[in-house]
């Protein structure tokens, strides 16, 4: 048991802030007593020399009170560096622990789980290019189909799906299907959009 755990006991956790705070309360004591013995010696004037040994008796006894408490307060207030300096050393240990935890959980993310998503993502964006791939075949064949009616109107134009469902009611289309890229999820792969 060291010399603070003698002193705030040794259930209490040993902070700065608790002896910073034990200084405070020694410093109060000690300053009350102060008070005390200046009330008692206030009428040393008007005393019989029996109330006079009484006063200095109980005098002597708040003054070694006092002397303890200055001493306390000295003592901690002389320990309370390392205190401190513990502390601040334990904050960085934590804040490296932290970082340790994290950059152990970035390893994995991009280890681990950023494979599996590079494969969804290699799986989905193939999924895409068959749809867009639908698309321009479903774009070119309207064009197609639009051309050869011009030249033989045998039934109205057909309306493709850019205006049927891209087109806002103010008349601005959505961004083209054509500019997407959809590019591969691993090193080396092929592009799922556009397709070469």
């Amino acid at each position: 048991m060291n010399f603070i755990d003698k002193l705030l006991g040794s259930k209490t956790a040993v902070t700065s802030a608790g002896i910073r705070n034990e200084i405070e309360k020694a410093e109060n004591e000690a300053a009350a007593l102060r008070d005390k013995i200046e009330g008692m010696l206030s009428g040393l004037a008007v005393m019989t020399d029996e109330q006079h040994l009484a006063a200095e008796s109980n005098v002597a006894a708040l003054r070694r009170a006092i002397t303890r408490l200055e001493v306390r307060a000295n003592t901690l207030a002389a320990e309370l560096p390392a205190v401190i300096a513990t502390e601040e050393a334990a904050q960085i240990a934590a804040k490296n622990d932290a970082l340790r935890s994290r950059v152990e959980a970035c390893r994995k993310a991009n280890t681990v789980e950023s494979k599996k998503l590079l494969t969804e993502f290699d799986k989905l964006a193939s999924q895409m290019g068959d749809i867009f791939a639908r698309l321009n075949e479903i774009a070119d064949e309207t064009n197609s189909v639009n051309t050869a009616l011009k030249n033989n109107r045998v039934a109205d134009s057909v309306t493709g799906y850019e205006t049927l469902y891209r087109r806002h009611p103010a008349g601005h289309y959505e961004l083209p299907l054509s500019t997407i890229v959809l590019p591969p999820a691993f090193a080396g792969g092929t592009a799922a959009w556009p397709r070469s």
